[in-house]
């Protein structure tokens, strides 16, 4: 029960907008070492006889009662060699707030050849449990189980709970950008990437193969080959302006693939404007009979092809995601890509 104190004070504290703290619970004996069963009164100032005294570790709202407030507390296995017959929680001013009657309980001690520690689990009711605070030393405290748990939960199912570091979610998005993504001048990074190991059978053992965005053709050779990207702008839809870097290395072309594609997919007039190329690879842009813009790249051979392309977000352009856009070998310089 809240003794009249007690009362007061959360009374008073709730008036002028403050807060009682509760710092302190005792255990009591009832006044004789074999325990005393004790009756006790809002009146009561005082345990009858403190045997232990120590820090509250929580207080929190009941989940089934938001008028009940949860107060957990320690004893550890080292103290003890006491009987518990009452208990109090008590204000930061040694004032006492709350006061029951406990289970005649024997509190056994380490050294007496077993112990353990004792959970006390406090409850009382509260109109306005806003009123009441925990204050702590969290340097003396002992926490239990089922306040770890429940401390662990309450944090992971924070939206930030650890503002010093980058979200997942938002590391996950920026970490493919170069810039803030959205705006003008980021950089959509690997939009598609990937290795072109060979496209015919290599010594009559090892048959075409590719990994990453490339798909697994038989071309029947490796030389003079085309590799065509299909962008995901088309002129019969888009009004987008576009800037393609493509990187890499060609092993069978000795090449260094170091090329840069721009343009305007201008569909109110369905052309495509200001396009240009620059590269060593021969670079080339254009349109199929879909409307799809499409660049290519030229080798000689294709042997050990590896290609990673960033995509700059330009003028009125847009974020380009991996796997909008599609690699089509071919030993035609130019394709058609019907989609879907």
């Amino acid at each position: 029960m809240l003794t009249d104190v007690g009362q007061a004070r959360i009374i008073n504290a709730h008036a002028l907008g403050k807060t009682v703290k509760l710092t302190t619970l005792k255990v009591g004996d009832g006044g004789e070492d074999g325990g005393k069963e004790t009756s006790p009164q809002e009146t009561d100032t005082h345990l009858v006889r403190v045997r232990w005294q120590g820090p509250i570790n929580s207080i929190y709202q009941d989940e089934q009662n938001k008028n009940w407030l949860v107060s957990e507390t320690v004893i550890p296995e080292q103290d003890g060699n006491f009987y518990i017959t009452e208990f109090g929680l008590y204000d930061d001013e040694d004032n006492l707030i709350v006061v029951g009657r406990y289970p005649k309980t024997y509190k056994p001690r380490l050294d007496q050849g077993s112990g353990s520690s004792l959970y006390l689990k406090v409850i009382f009711e509260l109109s306005n449990t806003k009123t009441v605070e925990l204050k702590i030393d969290p340097a003396i405290v002992l926490a239990s189980r089922q306040y770890v748990d429940r401390s662990i939960l309450a944090h992971e199912q924070k939206a930030d709970p650890h503002p010093q570091y980058v979200q997942k979610d938002i590391y996950n998005v920026e970490k493919k950008f170069t810039g803030t993504p959205g705006e003008i001048g980021s950089v959509s990074r690997c939009v598609l990437q990937g290795i072109i190991y060979q496209t015919t059978t290599f010594e009559d053992t090892s048959p075409p193969r590719s990994d990453g965005d490339f798909p697994t053709i038989d071309l029947k050779t490796e030389k003079n080959v085309y590799c065509h990207f299909v962008t995901p702008f088309n002129l019969n839809q888009h009004n987008h302006m576009f800037l393609f870097n493509v990187r890499g290395y060609s092993y069978g072309s000795t090449k260094e693939i170091y090329e840069a594609i721009v343009g305007y997919c201008y569909a109110i007039d369905k052309k495509l404007l200001s396009s240009n190329t620059r590269g060593n690879c021969s670079p080339a842009l254009y349109v199929d009979k879909y409307g799809n813009i499409i660049f290519s790249l030229f080798f000689a051979s294709i042997y050990y092809t590896t290609i990673v392309i960033d995509s700059l977000l330009v003028g009125n352009g847009r974020t380009i995601y991996r796997g909008e856009m599609k690699a089509v070998l071919s030993l035609q310089d130019k394709i058609d890509y019907p989609r879907n």
